[in-house]
């Protein structure tokens, strides 16, 4: 009888590992699918948090701006109206004040705030700066609100007589 050769050690190897089973492919997606879920929820909650970021961002620039504006103006005067702030001569007349979208001093939209909206109170108080009193106490608190989707910001300043310059 005609006997072939005994196969060799690499031959019985490479025989065997020709391809791979079922289960070690299902093993590989799982763990890559979760691998991956996992890289997903990361970016999403980063994008996210920036995203927020940006927005109070926005509305504390928005904000900081319109008190930079309020404070350059008399602290009392006649009640003033108009098509833009440009018109505004004191304090008091930005009561009141809302605006979405938020607009220039020339009453121009900022384009670049669209969605975001700004709002102005200001009222006489006592001097322990809490309680609203109708008369002129010579103690104005200026609240500025702006807000976007969910982000608010709020900026309190008081102003009194002697910051008019």
């Amino acid at each position: 009888m005609n006997k072939s050769p005994p196969m060799k050690k690499e031959d019985k190897v490479s025989k065997y590992c020709q391809a791979f089973t079922f289960i070690e492919l299902a093993f590989v997606l799982i763990v890559c699918s979760v691998a991956i879920a996992g890289v997903v929820v990361g970016l999403h909650t980063a994008i996210r948090n920036l995203e927020w970021r940006i927005k109070a961002r926005g509305c504390a620039l928005l904000a900081e701006d319109l008190l930079l504006e309020i404070r350059s103006k008399k602290f009392s005067g006649s009640l003033t109206t108009g098509p833009n702030r440009r018109n505004f001569d004191d304090i008091g007349d930005y009561h009141g004040l809302l605006e979405s979208p938020p607009k220039t001093i020339e009453g121009q939209d900022m384009t670049n705030f669209v969605g975001f909206t700004r709002a102005v109170f200001v009222t006489n108080v006592w001097t322990n700066l809490v309680t609203e009193v109708p008369t002129n106490t010579g103690i104005k608190l200026v609240k500025i609100i702006t807000s976007c989707s969910g982000v608010r910001y709020t900026n309190l300043t008081v102003m009194t007589e002697q910051d008019d310059w």
